[in-house]
């Protein structure tokens, strides 16, 4: 696979060196994204079909660590559910690591009422990242221009909100 604003190429590791990584395939045959995990450094790999992921124009992103090389926490990254094309709402689903090495899933959050994975006007990507605790931080763009009542310059805006990754609510943002 290769890594471009509709794919997610990364593998992620989280503190107990699982590795995750995401196969974009909900406009395959398959109609829905799958997580791909190991618990073996990448000798076997489970799959997991992702909820929320099905239509042809959800994309899923994983959580990346900020400022080191695998996640803090032991549980698996989350995962956003980018609309490419409609402006529908952005959402999140977090895996569970369950005791017998397998994973289960949260129930779908809302982020957003409405976003874009890349802004038509040249806005910046969708981005989920993590400090290693509960808190997600999340950056997205709408699919709008509009004029900065400051600047008075036209661009699309761009959000930031702070996500709890086991209740779903806004911490802030």
């Amino acid at each position: 696979a290769y890594a471009n604003q509709y794919v997610d190429g990364r593998i992620v590791y989280d503190g107990s060196c699982n590795a995750y990584t995401i196969l974009s395939s909900s406009r395959s045959s398959l109609g829905v994204s799958i997580l791909l995990h190991s618990f073996d450094g990448g000798h076997s790999w489970a799959a997991y079909k992702i909820p929320g992921s099905a239509g042809g124009a959800v994309v899923p992103s994983i959580e990346v660590p900020m400022a080191q090389h695998t996640l803090k926490q032991t549980q698996p990254p989350a995962i956003l559910l980018i609309d490419a094309y409609n402006n529908l709402p952005l959402k999140m689903v977090v895996p569970i690591k369950n005791a017998d090495k397998t994973l289960s899933f949260s129930n779908v959050f809302t982020v957003a009422e409405k976003s874009v994975a890349i802004s038509p006007a040249g806005g910046g990507e969708t981005f989920i990242a993590s400090n290693g605790g509960d808190n997600l931080h999340i950056v997205y763009s709408k699919k709008a221009v509009m004029r900065d009542e400051i600047s008075g310059h036209v661009g699309v805006p761009q959000y930031a909100v702070t996500l709890s990754r086991t209740t779903g609510a806004i911490v802030s943002g």
